[in-house]
């Protein structure tokens, strides 16, 4: 564009600057309506605790539990690492299976026509996690409109995880003693029924320290809380974003209106 185009250009857009003044106008109102009809979101956490990791010993637990209580190696196996159970917490199973049963979750998520999109709307806008290696914790936390169905969406997730977790290796150490039962009653020489025998009594006794679930797996390092200062929505930039894009929706119009004219 040369000089004099350039020149008649700012005249053009100039002349029509109301134009942008009323669109600023506008955009700001529509803005203002439109943040002040979201809804505030609150958010409840807590924070947890490994109690050990994949493949560690019993004795180098944080807090104990079953496994350190018998002096006893902990197997190795996919759950064993914490990182690696959140998975579960994510996944389509624990939000069917273990959060949807509850009447005050169904209800809060029922606008949905589909599980699926239910579940995807609770990843997405409501679940937030994340681990901090450099001091093995981790942090979960529930966003709702509603404080007090945020605070119970994270007592809820802590027991449903507690319990899942619990049940997983109750059912593992059971099938395992069945299976050392069975072996055993297969007729064994004598030093491998007496090594059989050993590892049945380990099993026995791990079974009956699996009692206690509050301190299973990990530890509660935060109960969970409920936030009471707002994290959203974030009014002032969502203003500020509308009213901009009114701006350079109706300057990119007056452009269009100058440069159709020069051709």
């Amino acid at each position: 564009m040369t000089e004099s185009g350039f020149q008649d250009y700012y005249c053009f857009l100039k002349e029509r600057i109301r134009y942008l003044v009323v669109s600023a106008a506008l955009s700001s109102v529509f803005s203002i309506f439109y943040a002040l009809s979201l809804e505030d979101t609150y958010r409840a956490g807590l924070s947890l605790a490994p109690i050990w990791e994949a493949n560690s010993r019993a004795e180098d637990s944080l807090l104990g539990g079953p496994y350190a209580m018998s002096s006893l190696e902990l197997p190795s196996g996919k759950y064993r690492n914490f990182e690696r159970s959140l998975d579960f917490l994510t996944s389509y199973s624990f939000f069917v299976n273990r959060l949807y049963k509850y009447p005050v979750v169904k209800e809060s998520f029922n606008e949905y026509e589909t599980l699926q999109l239910s579940h995807l709307s609770f990843l997405k806008n409501n679940l937030n996690y994340g681990v901090d290696r450099s001091v093995n914790i981790i942090g979960l936390s529930i966003s709702h409109e509603s404080q007090e169905l945020a605070l119970f969406l994270t007592e809820l997730i802590l027991k449903e995880l507690k319990e899942y977790l619990w049940e997983l290796d109750y059912l593992h150490l059971n099938a395992n003693l069945k299976s050392m039962e069975y072996y055993r009653s297969e007729g064994l020489k004598n030093d491998r029924r007496v090594f059989v025998s050993n590892l049945i009594e380990d099993r026995q006794r791990q079974i009956a320290l699996m009692g206690n679930k509050d301190n299973y797996y990990f530890r509660v390092i935060e109960p969970p809380y409920a936030s009471a200062e707002k994290i959203g929505p974030k009014r002032s930039q969502i203003c500020m974003m509308i009213t901009s894009a009114g701006v350079m929706l109706m300057f990119s119009v007056v452009s269009l209106l100058y440069f159709g004219r020069k051709a």
